[in-house]
């Protein structure tokens, strides 16, 4: 998250806590049968490995093996733990070719506080209402910049207040299919996880029929590639092939005493998708964690693990 305190009166930091949760000084012709299957994996006391539900494609060439390629093995996720000292936390990423689901970590049900990667829905919102004529896109343009690619909170309050408040943030998770996802009392302490996040990326950006409007999703595309580059890392880290597309939103916050708990610690966040050079949707990655030690370590273990999964399925596809 983005701490732009400075040059602010009390009661403009008082407005940005009371819709952040932040103290004002805190520093998603064959048949295609779908196959479920348990991917087997160490996890400590209290994780939850959930399945992995794979939608094999059939045709001339032998159906693609989901579980060959499954980028959260035992032995890696192990090592990544350790190294990384990640405790309780949720990783979810998509291969949008094979159409292979994984997930590790906690329980589908266990919801994270989003800190900024709640901007995302926000923009979903905004974007649907300017598509119903409910806004117009030249009075929102520059705080729809601002907020995705600067991850700037001001411009996001202001967005809030003109798709109606908090309460939009759930009603836009339930219009995507996102059942663990909902608003709390400030856009930086919505409830959702990993999962939830990359369904929703994979409902606006990938299916059919498309839940924005094709100018709206293509302007929400471009935000997405075009974050400040001080902001790329996690799912935004991902080496690949010249001339693709990376699309990254991420959160950040170091939680100080009065805010929701754990306190102390840092919500560290990220989520994003891989398009190739022609557009084509590739994969998606999205992890969730809130206890981190720090900002710092967080962020790097989400670059470990999204540069893995981007070199996994680069190798299948």
């Amino acid at each position: 998250m983005q701490r732009k305190f400075l040059g602010l009166t009390l009661s403009a930091l008082v407005s940005i806590a009371a819709l952040t949760g932040c103290s004002p000084t805190s520093p998603q012709a064959h048949a295609e049968p779908r196959i479920s299957g348990t991917i087997a994996s160490h996890v400590p006391a209290g994780m939850h490995v959930a399945n992995s539900t794979s939608s094999l494609t059939t045709s001339a060439s032998a159906a693609f093996d989901c579980s060959r390629q499954n980028p959260f093995s035992t032995s890696y996720m192990k090592t990544w733990m350790q190294q990384n000292r990640a405790k309780k936390f949720q990783a979810y990423a998509i291969d949008l070719i094979h159409q292979c689901k994984y997930q590790y970590g906690t329980s589908s049900s266990i919801q994270y506080r989003s800190a900024s990667t709640s901007k995302f829905l926000v923009a979903v919102a905004v974007f649907s209402k300017i598509d119903r004529k409910k806004l117009s896109y030249k009075s929102v343009k520059y705080d729809l910049d601002s907020m995705i690619t600067q991850s700037d909170n001001d411009a996001t309050i202001r967005l809030i207040r003109r798709i109606g408040g908090l309460r939009t943030i759930t009603t836009t998770a339930r219009q995507l299919g996102l059942t663990h996802t909902q608003g709390h009392k400030s856009f930086g302490t919505t409830l959702t996880n990993a999962q939830d996040q990359a369904l929703a990326l994979k409902r606006v950006f990938v299916d059919t029929p498309q839940f924005l409007s094709s100018t709206s999703t293509k302007r929400l595309k471009a935000l997405m590639t075009h974050v400040s580059p001080t902001q790329r890392w996690g799912a935004g880290s991902v080496r690949v092939p010249a001339g693709w597309h990376v699309g990254v939103k991420n959160g950040w916050y170091h939680t100080v005493a009065g805010d929701e708990p754990p306190v102390n610690r840092s919500r560290v966040n990220t989520i994003g998708i891989v398009w190739n050079a022609t557009y084509r949707p590739q994969w998606i990655f999205c992890g969730f964690a809130n206890d981190w030690k720090t900002d710092e370590q967080g962020k790097k273990a989400w670059d470990v693990l999204a540069i893995h999964v981007g070199k996994t399925f680069l190798i299948s596809n």
